[in-house]
């Protein structure tokens, strides 16, 4: 290719070495287009990869504008995807390389099957939406990473996400997961900011809110059995909510028990600082308190 090229209604097969840029209207994809090793395609327009289409990115492909993708993008190892403004996965994304969602403009929307390899680093700057159809994958590297004081990184659930056993997500953020949402966890979920359940969370893995960190469970977190939940932050269960713990709990700073918490025959609940039991906690299995373990008037007490 040439060092610019313009691009409107194109099919077939397009293998770029060089430098690939679309300025003008929309590109169509509905064939095979391939990003080579030493390749640039830079996106300033409109992309839309079709249902049929395939792109596959072995260098760089940065979208300045918006892509729609109905097909499939396949990102190598080692190899980057910038998006700076709109990214809209309504079929399959693999991402074995690198993805950067720019701060502030950039929105990357997931309507279907996003998967994160286990090679692959995903930094969400920007905002980051898995919407109710859609399913996100992690067995990777998932950062979702507030870069000032003024600017946040937003990370919505309102489908799934799956987070496997070599998953690692890293939250300097806001993660919430909304009304229908399941984060479903055997990897590590490490909360360093703000992660907001409005749903379902089921944890076979590590489930991690660090001394920074609050962690805030408006409706189920289930903590399965293999599962690890360790608070060095805010933990607050709300009225109406509710933990379920079949394995291992421990508590090092401020856990705040406004709903229910039931610990089952596998489940050991180890505080180590203060706990709060303003509602009611069912125990059958074994409480360790270590520190501070307070009781009000409105408590229930199952044992």
């Amino acid at each position: 290719n040439s060092e610019l090229v313009y691009l409107t209604g194109i099919e077939g097969t397009i293998t770029n070495n060089g430098a690939l840029v679309h300025e003008l209207n929309t590109f169509t994809n509905t064939g095979i287009l391939t990003n080579n090793t030493t390749g640039t395609f830079t996106n300033n327009q409109t992309v839309i990869n079709s249902a049929n289409g395939v792109i596959t990115n072995k260098n760089t492909f940065t979208n300045n504008s918006t892509t729609t993708n109905n097909g499939e993008i396949v990102n190598y190892v080692n190899k980057t995807i910038a998006n700076n403004h709109t990214f809209i996965n309504n079929q399959i994304v693999n991402n074995a390389g690198i993805i950067n969602n720019v701060h502030t403009i950039g929105i990357i929307t997931n309507n279907l099957t996003f998967n994160n390899k286990s090679s692959a680093v995903f930094n969400n700057y920007g905002t980051l939406t898995v919407a109710q159809a859609g399913t996100l994958t992690n067995i990777g590297a998932l950062n979702n990473t507030k870069t000032s004081n003024s600017i946040n990184a937003i990370f919505n659930i309102i489908g799934n996400l799956n987070n496997q056993d070599s998953g690692t997500i890293i939250n300097t953020g806001n993660i919430e997961n909304k009304t229908g949402g399941t984060i479903t966890n055997p990897g590590i979920l490490d909360n360093r900011l703000s992660l907001i359940n409005n749903a379902t969370i089921n944890t076979t893995g590590s489930l991690l809110n660090k001394a920074t960190g609050t962690l805030t469970n408006n409706v189920t977190i289930n903590n399965n059995t293999g599962g690890t939940l360790d608070n060095d932050g805010t933990f607050t269960i709300v009225y109406a909510a509710l933990l379920n713990n079949h394995a291992t709990v421990i508590n090092d700073s401020l856990l705040i028990g406004l709903g229910t918490i039931k610990n089952y025959k596998t489940g050991t609940i180890t505080n180590n600082d203060e706990l709060q039991i303003k509602r009611i906690l069912k125990n059958y299995g074994t409480v360790t308190n270590n520190k501070t373990l307070k009781t009000y008037d409105s408590t229930i007490l199952e044992n």
